[in-house]
């Protein structure tokens, strides 16, 4: 096992000043999971190192999956459709039995686990008989890898655990179920980490609205700047509403931003490379 370091900065200009990106650094290898971006801001350097966990770097180093000039997808799929940076180092750390929660402060993070979930989710064109996105990473991306080091993983009551658990449920009694009541549900485990005694259920409408209007708008087939903009027009709508449902105080736990402050989940300047 190898120390898998989390760390994020600031991504500046289009983006706003609140969104972070985040990337894996394993220094027992002197390497890094760019995580579709880079390993350090051009005006913050490094940035700031959220947690360390320990994990199996052999095998995440055989799933970095390059898309053109995109580095360390981890086989996501395609950014701002399955997922962004934090989904991608989510990905990555998962052998380590870790994954990123509020509570380690990574501006954007919940804003993201909302619109993709915490592992990436399918994009609309995807077929809806597949299997549960996770399920389907694991199987034909991380098992292949995991090859000598197949063993059972007990990361206890972890977050980690808890959304393991949910997607063992589903699969394992052949649940029929909505992508977007899925991704709810995540959610609703993050929130009562996150925020103990807020019920998701309390703003599910506005949640799941948001995921509709999200696929709708990126099963029309918009690209580059159009879907970097609509994707982050509509993630900061939900935001706002969010904001007002739940209160201030609830919102700022949530999301680590000050009331009727929003971030952007899609970085235009990673958007573009692919």
């Amino acid at each position: 096992m190898e120390t898998f370091e989390l760390w994020s900065y600031d991504v500046q200009g289009d983006l706003g000043e609140y969104a972070e990106h985040t990337y894996i650094h394993c220094p027992d290898k002197d390497a890094y999971f760019n995580c579709w971006g880079n390993h350090a801001s051009p005006t913050q350097g490094p940035g700031i190192h959220r947690f360390s966990c320990q994990g199996i770097y052999d095998v995440a180093n055989r799933y970095r999956r390059n898309i053109l000039s995109a580095h360390d997808t981890a086989g996501l799929g395609l950014y701002g459709v399955n997922g962004v940076c934090h989904q991608t180092a989510n990905l990555f750390l998962f052998s380590s039995g870790r994954a990123i929660t509020v509570q380690d402060g990574v501006k954007g993070y919940a804003i993201t686990c909302l619109a993709y979930g915490p592992y990436g989710d399918y994009g609309p064109l995807d077929e809806p008989s597949k299997s549960l996105f996770l399920a389907m990473w694991k199987a034909t991306v991380y098992d292949p890898c995991y090859d000598d080091y197949v063993q059972e993983q007990e990361p206890g009551g972890t977050l980690f655990h808890w959304f393991s658990r949910l997607h063992n449920e589903i699969v394992s009694q052949e649940l029929k179920f909505d992508p977007l009541e899925l991704l709810h549900r995540e959610a609703a485990i993050l929130v009562e980490q996150a925020v103990p005694g807020l019920e998701a259920g309390v703003f599910k409408d506005l949640h799941l609205d948001f995921l509709r209007e999200k696929n709708q708008a990126l099963a029309t087939g918009i690209k580059g700047t159009q879907m970097v903009q609509t994707i982050n027009d509509l993630a900061a709508q939900f935001q706002h509403a969010l904001g007002d449902r739940i209160g201030d105080e609830a919102y700022e736990k949530l999301t680590g931003l000050k009331a009727g402050n929003t971030v952007n989940i899609i970085d235009p300047s990673i958007a573009a490379l692919v």
